[in-house]
């Protein structure tokens, strides 16, 4: 049969191949198992490949797969790629030929797929991780990022300003500062900095935030801009505290200076009112005497 056909020609590549005839059996391998792939021919003794995938789907049971259909099913083909068929074989003379490279291409981008995923879920936990906001912009003004230190920050869910206009977010702040600084960073291509933009809380609470303002660029163009920026209230009120203890401190060495120049005058009358003190006792003992 074709099923046994296409098995023992794709063992014969080094991969690792499961073959089942039925659609009930292809279920239970895959709920089992979930492969790399799967080669599904759309007709099977039992039901259709789309019913298979579709299940799948219902059960949130995600694999890539090809599917097979005979001559005359296009139609067919293309509604299978509609459910996410990477690819469709049509079941012509020589098709045999080509099962192996698209079975290798499919693999291939699969993995390349997967790769890209995790690195996108690495860089997603990275920047969940990080203790400042991290807020992307796209050329098109419209959020593409908005970090869990954003969220906790303003109180407002990244999925609720995804795609959003950047300048329509309800963020209590100088605004006017903001976008001129963000206009300034993308004229320049420079990175703009802004130490001291006053906000309000979701809870209502004024606050300091610092914010750094990056252009992005591509192909020597401006692509959009990166926000980074923390709460620096409690940095500003210790540097606050500091200034003061400074100015207390130059207050008491200049006390301690105006004391030391008030004393030595009043040391020098003291030690010449003694010295004199001193030398009449001497000239009355002298006259007594």
């Amino acid at each position: 049969t074709t099923a046994r056909l296409v098995c023992h020609q794709l063992l014969d590549t080094g991969l690792i191949v499961d073959c089942v005839s039925t659609g009930k059996d292809a279920f239970v391998r895959i709920q089992k198992r979930p492969p790399d792939l799967v080669l599904i021919d759309y007709k099977l003794p039992d039901i259709t490949g789309e019913q298979i995938i579709e299940i799948l789907h219902q059960k949130n049971i995600k694999v890539p797969f090809i599917v097979m259909t005979g001559r005359g099913d296009e139609k067919i083909a293309v509604k299978m790629m509609k459910l996410g068929a990477y690819d469709y074989i049509i079941k012509e003379d020589g098709f045999h030929k080509v099962i192996e490279p698209m079975v290798k291409q499919v693999l291939t981008r699969v993995q390349i797929e997967n790769d890209l995923a995790k690195a996108y879920a690495e860089t997603e936990q990275l920047l969940s991780s990080l203790s400042s906001i991290f807020i992307s912009v796209g050329i098109d003004g419209r959020i593409k990022r908005w970090n869990l230190a954003a969220e906790n920050l303003f109180g407002i869910k990244s999925s609720e300003v995804l795609e959003k206009p950047f300048n329509e977010i309800n963020i209590v702040w100088d605004w006017q500062t903001i976008l001129n600084s963000i206009s300034r960073s993308q004229t320049n291509s420079a990175t703009t900095r802004l130490n001291d933009i006053r906000y309000t809380r979701a809870d209502g609470k004024e606050r300091i935030l610092g914010i750094t303002v990056n252009p992005l660029t591509e192909n020597g163009k401006v692509s959009g801009y990166l926000l980074f920026g923390a709460d620096i209230t409690e940095r500003k009120h210790l540097e606050s505290q500091l200034a003061q203890a400074q100015k207390l401190e130059s207050i008491g060495q200049l006390a301690a200076g105006i004391a030391h120049e008030i004393n030595t005058p009043i040391q020098y009358v003291g030690d010449n009112l003694r010295f004199l003190s001193d030398s009449f006792d001497k000239i009355n003992n002298w006259r007594n005497n």
